[in-house]
């Protein structure tokens, strides 16, 4: 197995989009592309992949990869909303709530499916008051209260 020494994005891409979630690796001093969508190179060239996909592709490096990634997930994390009652049901039945529960006030949930990664929507009722925000499914419920909380005195 080739080591990986990059991952393809878009040139100017600040969160990571998996439609691009490929690897390239050194080949001789040649970068290849190691696993495309379909889940076969053919030995491609990054050069050859970006004739077919995009000539705004870049790679780099998986150090980068890593910052990019964790910013991704700092900058979801930021994201909130207010919700109508209706919505909040709606999202508790669509499929079954996950980690649901009640604690200090706060009703709490999360919808299963994931919005990337360990990411998910938590949904959150407080004094009539309804939330939405993302973190990640196994966040702590303590912490899960708080932000709900938190939002309630927004």
């Amino acid at each position: 197995m080739e080591k990986v020494n990059g991952y393809i994005i878009l040139e100017e891409q600040s969160v990571i989009d998996t439609s691009y979630f490929n690897t390239t690796y050194l080949d001789g001093g040649i970068t290849r592309v190691s696993y495309t969508s379909s889940g076969a190179s053919n030995n491609m060239t990054f050069e050859e992949y970006k004739k077919i996909h995009s000539d705004k592709l870049i790679v780099i490096s998986c150090e980068e990869y890593e910052f990019r990634l964790k910013q991704s997930v700092l900058e979801q994390k930021k994201q909130f909303k207010e919700i109508d009652k209706a919505s909040f049901d709606d999202m508790f039945n669509i499929l079954p709530p996950q980690s649901w529960g009640t604690i200090l006030g706060v009703e709490f949930f999360y919808v299963l499916e994931r919005i990337d990664m360990n990411l998910v929507y938590w949904y959150g009722s407080i004094d009539g008051r309804y939330f939405r925000f993302v973190d990640e499914a196994t966040a702590k419920k303590n912490d899960i209260v708080d932000r709900f909380k938190k939002l309630a005195e927004l």
